[in-house]
């Protein structure tokens, strides 16, 4: 299947966005931040998955759900891997690359049914 190049921007910053949304969450429960830090951190967040959404949305204009969805969950779950490591120093394990590996194989398939 050929996607066109905008949807895939636009996929591909839905992936950024939710990830370092993610990251936030995780980032304002490890350190046990005062209530003014949490909301802040909660506050950018919440902008982040909106700003995800809006970009989600793009992509959704040209592709179908099954497509958008599957690559949006894709990149945000090799996003969130990558920033697992390089922020919270996660070693990284054979069965973590396996699944890395996995992922676009998996795409791939899911995309051949489309």
């Amino acid at each position: 299947m050929n996607i066109p190049f905008i949807p895939l921007i636009a996929i591909f910053c839905t992936g950024i966005l939710n990830a370092s949304a993610g990251i936030l969450l995780k980032t304002s429960i490890l350190n046990r931040s005062t209530e003014i830090e949490l909301y802040i951190y909660v506050a950018l967040a919440l902008l982040l998955y909106g700003l995800a959404f809006i970009f989600y949305y793009i992509a959704l204009k040209k592709l179908s759900i099954a497509v958008a969805y599957s690559l949006t969950t894709a990149f945000t779950i090799s996003i969130l891997t990558i920033y697992s490591i390089i922020f919270f120093n996660k070693l990284i394990t054979l069965t973590m690359v396996l699944g890395l590996i996995m992922l676009p194989i998996a795409v791939m398939l899911l995309l051949q049914g489309d």
